[in-house]
Formats: C-alpha cells, structure tokens, sequence
C-alpha cells in the first residue's frame, strides 16, 4: 500500500520537474524580451541596410520598424498614396538620413520620442533639426492604475501617450513607468472592461488613476459547470467568492471562506480542532440517509469532501471522535474564485451528484505578462473565546451538603473542609493552552508569456491547538502550466499534492462523554489533585475517599490529554491534464484526464503511562485509500448571426472511484516502549484484531447543454444530462436530468430606459431536476457476513444482513427558481433577490424487515421531503472617493425544511448519545412527517414543584410510580399509550415515554452575513460579520454540568439559581443526592430543559492593512503590505456552551445541533506582511 503510494508520488515528481525546467527555460526566454525591449536607441546613431523597391510610403514606414523595433504614428489622411520610394540603403546608413531624404520626397517631418516616431505635413521651410526633431529623454511618469471596485491593482492596463504609439502596460500589481515627450502629453489609460481615462501629464510625476468598470463593455466571466459565461447571460443562480476575499479571510480550511459571503449556503464547524470536520449545506438538506454535502469540483475535477468515508477506523473507543476534514489538504491561498451553484439550471449539469448543489473551485494561473514573486506570512496567537464558568471545591462540597440533606442523608463534608479543601482544581487550565502558536508560509510564482504561462506555489500551515497536544500541520505545493503550442492546440496541467498532518483531541463526536476531554475537564471534580500524591498515578473517581461521597466515572482529562496519541497522516494529490483543440472557427474540443488520490493513515495509542488500571496500552493503525479517475470529453459550438449568439456543449465522461481500508488493533502491552509501531507486541487474548476491505463503483456521463441569447435581452439554457451508476439495482441502473432557463434582461427595453434608474435588471427563472447517489457501494446487492449463529440446530458460519434491491435507483430533487438582480447608479448599487421551491422523492433510506424473512434491512426509495425558502444579497458603495471608500455587502438567506412522506416508517431515529461507557441515555433528534429533519425531540418542562401547594395540587405519577419531590422539576402530561392504530390516547395522568413530542428545530429561521471595506489613502480596513438565528441547541453538557446531584462538577450558573427554601422562584431544582441524572425520568430521554437558543452574531474577521512600499520600492516594481487579523474577536449570543457553532455529529443528516464536550472555538490574533516584487 506505502510503495504503491510511493510510486505514484514519484511519478507526480518527475512531472513536476520537467514542468519546472520548462518553467525556467520559458521565464529565461521571457525575461531576456523584456530586457531587449528596453534599450532606446537616437535615430541619429541607429545605422541599418534597408532596400524600397517602388514602396509606399506606409511599406516604407512598415520596414524601417522591421529593422529597427521604431513605431511610427501618423494620420493616414497626411501620408500621400502617390509617392513611391525606390532607393537602396547600404554601408550602415543612418535612420536619421533616410528620414531626411523621406522628408524631401514626400514634404514631411518627424519627431522621435523614446521608440515612437511621429510623421507629420511640413509645412513651409524648415532646417533639417526641425525637420527632424529627437527626444529620448522625457519627463518619467510612475504610477498605479487601481480597481474603483476593490482598490486592488490591475494589471495588463494599456498606458498611452494620446495621439502616438508611445505606451507600456502595468504589472500585475497595476504599477507602470512611462517617459512622455512634455508637461503636455495626455496619458491614455484602457483595459477591456473598464472605462477609458485621459489624464493631462501636466506637473505631475506620479499619476495614480482609478478606473471604473465599463458594464456595457463585457461584463465579469463567471466559471460554470463545463465552461464559462458572462455574468450578463446568466441564466441560473450563483454565488461568487473571490480569492482576494478568500486571501483576507486568512481560513485554514476553503469551506470556511464561504461561511456568510455566499447566500444560501450553510457552514457549521462540527469540530474548531484544528483541521476539524466541517458541514454545508446549499439551500437545506435533500436526504435523510444519503449524502448532503455539495459536490466540490477543481478546476473540472470532482473531489470528494466526505469526512467518513477517507477517515480511517482505530482508537479505544474506535471511530467516537468528529472525523478530520476531508477537505483540509486543499491549499485556500491557490484559490482564484469559487463560484456556488444552487438552482437546477445551474446544477443540473452535474446530474446525479448535483441536488445538494455544486461549489466550483478555479486555482490560480499565470498571465502573459511580467513574471512576479509574492510571498506572504502571518503568525499568530490563539486562545479559548471564553471558559465556562463551573464550582470550585468549597461550592461543589456546599452542594453535595445540599443534596444529602434534601435526601436525609449526611452531609459528607464538614465545615473545616469546605472552609479549607485540599485540592481545588481548575481542570480546564490543565488541558487548554494559552496563545497557541498560528502560521502560514505562501510563496508563489507567476507569469509568462503569450505561449506559456504558469503559476507554482508552495505553502507551510500550522496550528496548534488550544487544548494540549493537538494541532494541525499541512504541507502543499502546487503547479498549473498552460502552453500554446499551436494556434489550434493548447495544453496544460493543474496538480497540487498537499501532506496533512492531524494531531487529534478526544472531541466526544461519538456521543460518547469518555471520548471528550473537555467534558471531563468541566465535570471532573475540583477536589481531586492531577496526581495522586501517594502513588504518582493520575487521579481517578476511586481517590475521593470520602464516607458519603462518591464521583461518577470520568476519566482523567489531563490524562486523556497527555496518555493518548492520536495522529491522522494525508496524503493527497489532485489534479488534471488537459489538451484544447480548435477544429475550426466555431468549434473546439477539449479533454482531460483527472485524478484524486488520498491516502490516509490513523495511528492511535492510549499508553498505560500512571494508569496501572488501564489495560496496559492499547494500540492500532487504520489506513483509508481513495482512488478517483476521470475523463471529460467535450465539443463546444459558439457562435454569432447577427442578433443571435448561441452556445453548445456536449460531453462524455467516465469516472471510476476505488477505496480500500486497512485496520489493525491490540492491547496489554508489556510496556509503551513500541507503542503502535509494534501492534504484535500486544498480549490481548486471541490476538490482535485484524480487518480490512474494498469497495469500488463507475459511472459514465452523457450530457449537453444550450446557451441562447436574442439581442442581449432574452436568454434561454437548456441542459440534460444522463448517468449511469453501478451503485444502483439493475433495473435503474441510469438516470436523467433535464433543466430548462429562461431570462429577461430588461436593462435596454425602452420602457426601463425611459425610467433612468437601472443599470441592471434582469428577471430569472429555473426549473429542473438533479440527483443524489450519495449512499454506500452494494446497497442494492445481497450482502454476506462471517457470523456464526445456530439454524436449525446446525451452525450457520455466514449470514445476510441485508435483501438486495434491483429497482433501488436515484434519489431525484426537483427544483423550481425565480430570481431578480438589480443594479442601480452604474452599479453603485446592486441587489439580488431568489426565491425557490425544491422537494427531493424517492429518498434512499434503509429499513428494517420481518426478521422471519432470513434478513435484518434492505434499502430502498421511499419518502419525500421539501425545502423552500428566500435568499437575499445587497451591496453597494457607501463612498467612492479618492482618498476614501467604504464597501459594504450584506446578504441574507432562510429556508424550511419539512418531512413529506417517510414511506412504511412512522418516524426515524436519530443517533443515541451515550455516558460511562455505553449507559444508553437516549435519542435527541427525530424524522417525522410534517416536521424538519432531525427535530429536537422530548418531554416539555413545566416548571418546578416550588411549593408545598404546588405538590398538594399535583395529579401527575411519573414513570415508575414516582412521585414528585419539593423542589424537583415538574414535565406536561401530553398523552397515553398508543391505540392499536398507533395513534396516541388522551392524557392518562402519567409522565412517560408517551409525553414525548417535538420540542425544537436545529435549523436556523436565517442566516446571514455582513462585509465591509474602507480604504484610506494606504490604510484598509475589512469587518466581517456572520450569524443565524431562530435555531436550537442540544446541549448535552447540561447533563452533567445541571445535574442534581454532586457525582460530577456542575457550572456556577446552576448552583447559583438552584431551588432552595430561600429561593422558591429559582430555574432550577433542588439538589437530591438519590436522583443523580437530571430531568431524567427511567427509560432515558430529553427534555426541552437541554434546549438553548442557537442564535449568534459574530465578528467573524477584522483585518488591517497598510501598503508601506515608497516610491523608490515601487519604481522597482516591489509591493509591501503589512496587515494584522482578528478572528471570532467577539460573538454576541445567550447560549451557555462555549461556542454557539456546533455539529458535533458532523456531516450526519439527523443529528444536527448537538453539542456534547465540542472542542471550544479559539479568538485568533495575527499579524503578517505580504510582498510582491
């Protein structure tokens, strides 16, 4: 497995190195141009050979520039058809004396500037200097021509002395250098796209413009599915990010970039480890056991961003932890744009794998042009945004006091020792870290020339966690080459390959308390030292020996800190060839060939360091492969008649993807000495455990798509595409989906002219159908597994844990979209407004059957479900001076998601969390028809038994026969057991598992986000805020940190306000030392007491920049910025955890919102200098 990896890492090298020679051999040539092209040589001391044989005056002019690299300007109306010029220059002749001899011929005169030469009539009698007149040295100009958009510079600006053919053009920092004749040249300042500027030189020396972009010209090129489009033609709904946005951000990770700048588009963190798992969803969720995440595409080929399914197995408590990103490995700062497709007519292209939308990623490339060096570097600090606020020793011992008095026990701990406790622990400061160390390294190199240009970078990010021993570590490098060889044929390569390296902290993502070290460190108790000063080991529950008190089974959080190591290792190359061949005028192919190799390594020990109680280590190695290839074989058709413009594609393409795992495991090792790197060396009965296995599916592609436009003003896209899948039964084994768009571009209509407001307007509409195979390989196959179990009397070795499936086919999302852009004072300002309506049929879901049958489940398409919702996104300049200009973008987005059919099931389950190593506690989230996907579900607290009154009044028995104490909390009686119908009955005055309802939704109302630029002068200033609201939380912290009795630590919140006799008007019950679970009744479940709002405002990102290079750094083309960054500076919520983002179960469809031990988000502080030379 390491070799073949090997090798194909060695393969990617030795390309890698013919692409950089060729890189060096090119810029060599490239620069030597450019230093050529630089001399200025008098026409008075530049001597030639030059023969006109009966020429032109034109001719003439066109072989004096041949031979000397000269630019003659003139009027044609001044230049005579008649005269010819028949003489033979030999000897090394002067231009000089040739011009003269051209002045006498032909009654001109000529005035050298620099390289230009400007003919004029000579009229009357002039001495040979005025005939001819040269000026090589002018007034010098320097300048930066800018965007009025984002301040950033433009390169490859045409810079003009008006009226000759005297310019240059600016690097790609928008610097330029021109010497003009005088003070009364005019500079010319154009670039497609932009407005023309003509500036009088006059006594200036630097000349710095803003140029205005030009809509009526060409409108921005946006990237969509299989090609490009004016943003003017587009016809479906996408959002864009671009890279300068993405560069400001400074994200470790490309999805959060997209957190509250892309409308629509939902990012929750399920882990703020470094290289955490991250979720997002485009317009809601589509499925209910099928993949939700959008389908990334770079640069044409298709990446997989499933956390699970490349996350390897291992660790004591196997796969409880949130899963790595998958996406992590992908460098953010080689990122040029992402473009997000969210309608059918957008995604529908992608069929089968387009219904949870589609996020395109176009990497960065070279631009013929000056070659440029950009290196960027930031470092940071991080720390924990807040600590929750849990007793210290002498309250905690208060409260036990409390709880044994409420039971008539006696209190376990007296006055002496509450007054002086021998240990008051604060286990959050033993486990998080203080200014955890953040950097990043990005050198990148770019440029060419009309035939080759190429970008290659190099990238070193690291982050260290802020609780100990975890951090992140990625190691990237990049190279996209592009070569015209041919006028017809241009080829090219983008390949990136990145090395990740996780250092992973128990997050409790199993639902599982012990697998979380910050859980233990808020409810281990305070009265227990690190270690135990007798024995050196590490503290348990055990050590409090105190008659009347007894902790519940935590285990030691410093020890889950410092005994395990757990470390994920990624390997991954991506990347394409491709060939472009122009057939003829209107037609071209292209091809490419495509591939994702990610190879991932998970090596887990738990060392039985100071824990003679700890099985004597335990070890194992899990390793995940994932192999996909691709080709893409697309015609393209473009052309215009008249009126009419018209686009055609048509695709075929193949896809095969392959994953292979490995996963091996022991324990009691005589000693830590080998650790993992020696799993024989464990001595567990029956020996180590050894698995593996391999899955594989294909699928080919055939689809097409038609652009149209009429006028500019009517618009119509039509796609289908067809796919066929081996992941589905044989009876639907192929899929088709058809879009269809049309578009009114009311801007030129005469009745929206006459209104002199709009500067856009155009009314969009969509409607289509896409697809999802998001489910696991042979599901619609018969599955066998080694079991052993008696039939019959005989023992059966194998079984069948699941019936085959030939009719399973896609699930199919059909999508309805109206959508209306607006622009207003020249796009000063801009507004965007979507509404949609998508239901998703014939869900894949599997579910259980008679086991009379021979078998457990089967899956099947079955259900429905919608999302409908609004999305809205405003932006605009608030001052566009020239010294002062503040930006502001908002955008806002709300969406509801509803059940509509589950098929044979009345309600699904989600995931059951779990305490003290597998105690069941219950399911949070359910599926139910006419309710959102994973809704909170549970009994409703109805307040507290406060009074004497209050019990006297009571009719209520809870489950168990349990009467209710003084002080404890009081649930609603909602209903009775169910009829045979399945219908629930009346309220029969018992609190059980009956009274159980929906009681929350984790979905948010909206989400939104909120941007801001402000330059002055040098200075910009960027704020990003981002948030949601109306969502709720599962905060199962509340377990044990609200809990009634003392077993654990609880937060100062709940001390504080807990019901005494002196505080009958508290929120929470007394403390009882016989309960022990709180809000619990037996059979475990939830109540709405676990629910918190989810609601935040966040200030996502500040950043402050200051250009400091001077003119003598710019006059050598050399730009240097210095900024300094903030992130999550502040969050503005009333949730109680730590950080009101959170998904602890990532990517899972029903257990959404939960929060179990999630590991805190950190407030970052950077600072960092970018240069350019």
């Amino acid at each position: 497995m390491k070799n073949y990896v090997l090798r194909q890492i060695a393969m990617m090298s030795k390309w890698t190195f013919y692409g950089l020679l060729a890189q060096v051999v090119f810029t060599g040539m490239l620069l030597a141009s450019d230093g050529q092209a630089q001399s200025v040589v008098s026409v008075r001391e530049n001597f030639i050979d030059i023969e006109f044989d009966d020429n032109s005056l034109m001719d003439v002019f066109r072989k004096i520039e041949q031979k000397t690299g000269y630019h003659f300007a003139y009027e044609k109306k001044e230049i005579s058809g008649d005269i010819r010029i028949n003489k033979k220059y030999s000897g090394r002749i002067a231009v000089s004396d040739i011009l003269l001899d051209i002045s006498q011929a032909a009654n001109l005169k000529f005035r050298q500037v620099n390289k230009s030469i400007i003919v004029s009539e000579k009229k009357g009698k002039h001495s040979n200097d005025k005939i001819l007149e040269v000026i090589i040295e002018g007034i010098t100009i320097t300048g930066k021509v800018t965007s009025s958009e984002d301040a950033d510079g433009l390169p490859g600006v045409n810079v003009l002395v008006k009226g000759t053919n005297t310019g240059t053009v600016t690097d790609v920092q928008g610097n330029y250098t021109l010497d003009v004749p005088d003070a009364e040249s005019i500079l010319v300042f154009s670039s497609v796209g932009f407005i023309i500027e003509e500036v009088v030189v006059g006594t200036q020396s630097v000349i710095n413009i803003s140029l205005t972009s030009d809509i009526t010209a060409l409108e921005e090129i946006v990237v969509v599915g299989y090609g490009t489009q004016r943003k003017g033609d587009l016809t479906g709904s996408i959002a864009s990010v671009s890279g300068k946005e993405i560069e400001k951000a400074a994200v470790a990770s490309l999805e959060t970039a997209l957190q509250g700048r892309a409308p629509g588009v939902m990012v929750t963190q399920a882990s703020s480890a470094p290289g955490g798992g991250i979720s997002v969803r485009i317009r809601g969720g589509n499925s209910i056991q099928g993949g939700n995440e959008p389908l990334y595409v770079i640069d044409g080929v298709p990446v997989y961003s499933d956390n699970d399914e490349v996350s390897p197995g291992g660790g004591q408590f196997n796969e409880l932890r949130t899963s790595p990103n998958a996406l992590a490995s992908l460098n953010p700062n080689d990122i040029e744009s992402m473009e997000v497709l969210k309608d059918a007519s957008a995604t529908a292209i992608y069929g089968s794998r387009g219904a949870n939308g589609v996020v395109l990623i176009t990497t960065k490339k070279g631009k013929a042009g000056q070659s440029r060096i950009e290196y960027d570097v930031f470092r940071g600090v991080q720390n924990v945004t807040r600590k929750f606020e849990v007793l210290g020793s002498p309250d905690l011992m208060r409260y036990a006091n409390e709880g044994a008095m409420y039971a008539g026990q006696t209190a376990p701990f007296s006055d002496d020792m509450i007054a002086d406790p021998e240990y008051n622990t604060n286990w959050q400061d033993e486990i998080l870290v203080k200014n955890a160390p953040i950097e990043n390294h990005q050198l990148t190199f770019t440029g060419g020339t009309n035939q080759l240009s190429y970008t290659v970078s190099g990238n070193y990010f690291s982050q260290d966690g802020i609780i100990n021993r975890s951090g992140f570590d990625r190691y990237a490098f990049r190279i996209n080459l592009e070569a015209q060889l041919k006028d017809w044929l241009k080829i090219g390569n983008n390949f990136s390959f990145a090395r990740t390296i996780n250092n992973i902290a128990f997050d409790g993502g199993s639902g599982n308390a012990n697998s979380s070290a910050l859980f233990a460190a808020l409810s281990f108790v305070p009265m227990l030292p690190v270690y135990n000063e007798t024995t050196g080991n590490y503290s348990r529950r055990e050590d409090a020996r105190i008659p009347g008190y007894s902790p519940f089974n935590r285990l030691n959080p410093v020890q889950l800190v410092n005994e395990i190591t757990d470390i994920t290792v990624s390997d991954r190359v991506l990347g394409n060839i491709f060939a472009d061949i122009q057939i003829v005028k209107d037609l071209s192919f292209r091809s490419v060939i495509g591939l994702d190799l990610d190879n991932r390594e998970r090596d887990y020990y738990f060392s039985n360091n100071k824990d003679p109680l700890n099985r004597r280590g335990s070890a194992s190695i899990g390793n995940a492969k994932a192999l996909s290839l691709i080709n893409t074989n697309m015609l393209t058709y473009a052309k215009t008649i008249g009126d009419h413009r018209i686009n055609a594609i048509g695709v075929f393409e193949l896809q095969k993807r392959t994953t292979q795992r490995y996963f091996m495991s022991n324990s009691i090792f005589d000693n830590d000495i080998t650790g993992y790197y020696d799993i024989g060396a464990g001595t567990r009965p029956g020996g180590p455990a050894i698995s593996s296995n391999w899955v594989e599916w294909t699928m080919a592609s055939y689809l097409s798509r038609i652009n149209y436009a009429f006028k500019n003003k009517y618009l119509l896209t039509v796609s289908v595409r067809a796919d066929g899948s081996s992941k589905f039964g044989k009876d639907n084994k192929w899929g088709v989906f058809p879009s269809a768009a049309l578009a009114w571009n009311m801007t030129d209509e005469d009745f929206i002219k006459s209104l002199d407001l709009f500067s856009t307007l155009k009314l969009r509409t969509s409607v289509g159908r896409t697809g999802n195979q998001e489910i696991g390989v042979n599901q619609a196959v018969t599955r066998y597994t080694r079991n052993s179990y008696t039939f019959g009397g005989q023992i059966v070795n194998t079984y069948q844990p699941n019936v085959g499936n030939s009719t399973l086919k896609w699930e199919t999302t059909d999508q309805f979209n109206v959508g209306l852009d607006m622009g207003f004072l020249n796009e000063k300002i801009s507004l965007t407004a979507e509404v949609y309506y998508k239901i998703t049929n014939d869900l894949l879901m599997t579910f259980n059957i008679p086991t009379e049958l021979g078998y457990d489940a089967t899956t099947g398409n079955v259900g429905s479900l919608e999302n409908k919702g609004i999305e809205l996104a405003l932006g605009g300049w608030i001052a566009e001076g020239t010294s002062f200009r503040w930006r502001t973008d908002f955008n806002f987005a709300a969406n509801r998601n509803k059940v509509i059919d589950l098929g044979p099931s009345t309600e699904l389950r989600g995931q059951r969390f779990s305490y003290d190593y597998g105690a069941a506690f219950g399911s949070g989230n359910l599926v139910k028809v006419g309710y959102p996907v994973g809704s909170f579900f549970g009994l409703m607290q109805d307040g507290i038994y406060a009074t004497q009154a209050d019990l006297d009044q009571n009719t209520l028995i809870y489950s168990g026969n349990v009467l209710p104490d003084l002080g404890s909390a009081r649930y609603k009686d909602i209903s009775g057991p169910l009829d045979e119908n399945g219908n629930y009955t009346e309220p029969d005055g018992i609190v059980d598992i009956h009274d159980r309802a929906v009681i929350g939704n984790p979905h948010p109302d909206f989400i939104y986000g909120w941007n801001n630029t402000i330059n002055y002068k040098k200075l910009e200033l960027t704020l990003f805020f981002q948030g949601v609201f109306g969502n709720k939380i599962l905060n199962l912290n509340r377990r044990d940190l609200y809990n009634e009795s003392a077993s654990y630590n609880i937060s100062q919140d709940r001390f504080d306000n807990a019901w005494r006799e002196s505080n009958t008007d508290a929120k929470y019950p007394r403390a009882n030392a016989r309960i022990g679970i709180v809000q619990r009744i037996p059979g475990g479940t939830y109540s709405d007491f676990f629910l918190e709002d989810g609601s935040y405002l966040r200030l996502k990102n500040a950043r402050i920049t200051m250009d400091v290079s001077g003119k003598k750094m710019q006059n050598k083309g050399i730009t240097a910025k210095v900024y300094v960054t903030g992130q999550n500076l502040f969050t503005i919520t009333n949730y109680l955890g730590f950080n009101p983002e959170v998904n602890q179960q990532g990517q899972n469809n029903i257990n959404q919102g939960v929060d179990m031990g999630s590991y805190p988000l950190a407030k970052t502080y950077m600072l960092g200098v970018n240069l350019s030379f």
